[in-house]
């Protein structure tokens, strides 16, 4: 595989990841407004997008097992690509972090209500008659 190709399996990896960072930016904004029509199908496209992904790193590690030897221009614009790269993966990464928070923090509020909600009843739900 020559420079450009390898290049171009790096722009495309960024351009993956940057696609993937909108949908977690777009995946938190839902689950603070609720809308869980709308998550599920940010959530699919997720995955889609994440296959996708690990699929241009299967081709980033075939190359990199062929040890290529490149000129230190080429060098520094991989460098530079994988930078971008590994700032994008951390972004996701603390944006990920507060989803989990957020998500984490929904389930409790949910059993809280629940709680609250059953708690001075003496029977259960599937008890009570209509």
């Amino acid at each position: 595989m020559n420079t450009p190709e390898l290049k171009n399996i790096l722009e495309r990896q960024k351009a993956k990841l940057e696609e993937y960072l909108n949908i977690v930016n777009e995946k938190q904004n839902v689950l603070i407004t609720n809308e869980m029509l709308r998550l599920q199908v940010i959530t699919s496209g997720e995955q889609k997008i994440l296959l996708e992904i690990k699929d241009i790193e299967d081709e980033w590690i075939s190359v990199l097992k062929k040890n290529y030897s490149y000129d230190d221009q080429v060098k520094v614009e991989i460098k530079a690509l994988q930078s971008g790269i590994k700032e994008l993966v951390l972004e996701i990464n603390r944006i990920n972090t507060i989803n989990k928070y957020l998500i984490s923090n929904a389930r409790e509020f949910i059993k809280e209500i629940m709680a609250a909600i059953f708690m001075n009843k003496k029977r259960s739900l599937i008890d009570r008659k209509i």
